[in-house]
């Protein structure tokens, strides 16, 4: 298990205690829900964060969470999109009420929930920070469009070999930005993150509604002046939102492709080969 910190408004610290042979932890990554469109997964959704609940699996939402398009003033809106439930004059409180309503089963697994440029959009439409409203509800973190999460482990002695030892890994996450690209998937955002962000071992994204990891290698310098090289890995989250309709639409008009639906589990393992002794990877869920 872990406990957490929310550090500062811009990092999370997720503290492992017990690091040992077999010892694993999972984390359900997910972004762009968009729970309040239609075109929402919800069953997807639910059978996720049950098995994230049922294996004692942190859950991290990188933004859009909130759809929220339907309000007053914003452009965007479509009646068609407005389900039932939010017919009402009190339109942000029934996104709220409905999201927490939702959520309160699996409260207890949410390290924390992230902007999306939709959560920032309602702001700027109605003067309202809708995600930290649902956040209070279900007193977990809020964070914002990016920040960090710093992972802390702690290992346990092996007999006869002293102290465990510490070992710790880095994740840096940001929404995302741009419409990505037909072609490359937003694949490029890897590259223009590599640059300016030198100390984080997985970065990771929405927005584009796409389904990837890449993984790059980086020549380190450890503390005692040995040379080593080490992986960076970079995951684009896929949405819970199916807007692809061939009868027409904003999506399909625009020559959009069927989106993948789904999220990654992100899982920390044991390793006596790997450096520090604790390795990682994601694969798909859903």
């Amino acid at each position: 298990m872990y406990t957490i910190e929310q550090t500062n408004r811009d990092v999370v610290t997720l503290r492992h205690a017990g690091v040992s042979a077999d010892w694993s932890q999972r984390y359900l990554l997910l972004a762009d829900v968009h729970f309040d469109s239609p075109h929402c997964n919800r069953r997807l959704l639910k059978a996720l964060l049950q098995q994230a609940q049922e294996c004692g699996a942190g859950v991290m939402c990188f933004g859009d969470w909130f759809d929220a398009m339907q309000g007053r003033d914003d452009r965007r809106s479509d009646k068609g999109d407005l389900l039932p439930a939010y017919k009402a004059g009190d339109y942000v409180n029934r996104l709220v009420d409905d999201s927490a309503e939702f959520l309160a089963p699996f409260a207890s697994s949410v390290v924390f929930l992230a902007d999306g440029n939709h959560e920032t959009g309602l702001r700027k439409h109605l003067e309202v920070d809708v995600l930290l409203l649902l956040a209070g509800r279900l007193n977990v973190a809020k964070m914002g469009y990016a920040g960090y999460v710093r992972f802390l482990f702690s290992r346990t002695a092996s007999k006869g070999r002293g102290s465990g030892g510490n070992t710790s890994r880095v994740m840096f996450f940001h929404h995302g930005s741009g419409a990505g690209g037909e072609v490359t998937k937003g694949v490029m955002r890897a590259q223009r993150q590599s640059a300016y962000i030198g100390d984080a071992d997985i970065l990771v994204g929405g927005h584009y509604h796409e389904g990837w990891r890449l993984e790059t290698e980086r020549l380190r310098l450890s503390s005692k002046g040995e040379v080593y090289h080490d992986r960076v890995l970079h995951v684009c989250l896929p949405t819970f939102k199916d807007e692809f309709d061939m009868a027409g639409g904003f999506h399909v008009e625009r020559g959009r492709p069927p989106k993948p639906q789904g999220a990654y589990w992100l899982e920390f393992r044991h390793n006596c080969a790997e450096h520090g002794r604790v390795d990682f990877d994601v694969s798909r869920a859903g």
